[in-house]
């Protein structure tokens, strides 16, 4: 049993949301199944 859903925490900052997104595309390349939010 693992984790099957994840969400970053960030600023509303356009530079901010971009890194977030970023993470966030890159963490399900790496882990298809994962659920990742962005808040």
């Amino acid at each position: 049993m693992g984790i099957s859903n994840l969400r970053i925490v960030t600023r509303e900052s356009p530079l901010a949301l971009w890194q977030a997104q970023f993470v966030r595309a890159r963490l399900q390349e790496t882990y298809p199944g994962l659920s990742v939010g962005i808040r």
